[in-house]
């Protein structure tokens, strides 16, 4: 969307923040979430929710793909873009960022501590699940 508004720089920001979401979602599961491998119970991969899987990611992707190549979709996209060519407004990468920065400093501080906060948690319960009881093997050998 913002690269139909030609407002590029926003659109990659928002690309990487959401990829970077993804990759920091990823390594909360994989570090909070151990599986014992005699826990782990082989799924057959064609049952009964395999196959409503199966049929809903094709009905979804039919969805689309008829969607983006009916003429009327994409005549209504350009000539949507063309009426807002002229009224659009243009903002250099330097003003969004005062724009954005000088009244949210405290709030995007704030955010950015919980987050670490939040990451060096979930590395501290990731190593205490993982981590042998030293107390019991360090007895007083001699």
């Amino acid at each position: 969307l913002f690269f139909t508004l030609r407002a590029e720089f926003l659109g990659a920001v928002q690309v990487i923040i959401y990829v970077g979401a993804i990759a920091i979602l990823i390594l909360f599961v994989t570090m909070l979430v151990q599986q014992a491998e005699d826990q782990a119970k082989p799924r057959a991969l064609f049952g009964a929710s395999g196959l409503f899987g199966a049929v809903t990611a094709f009905g979804v992707a039919g969805v689309i793909l008829i969607s983006l190549f009916k003429e009327s979709f994409v005549r209504g996209a350009e000539s949507a873009l063309e009426k807002s060519q002229d009224k659009l407004p243009s903002m250099p990468v330097r003003a969004l960022g005062e724009a954005m920065m000088t009244p949210y400093v405290i709030p995007f501080e704030i955010v950015s501590i919980l987050l670490t906060a939040a990451l060096v948690g979930a590395i501290v319960l990731a190593l205490e699940k993982g981590a042998p009881d030293s107390s019991s093997n360090s007895g007083g050998e001699s």
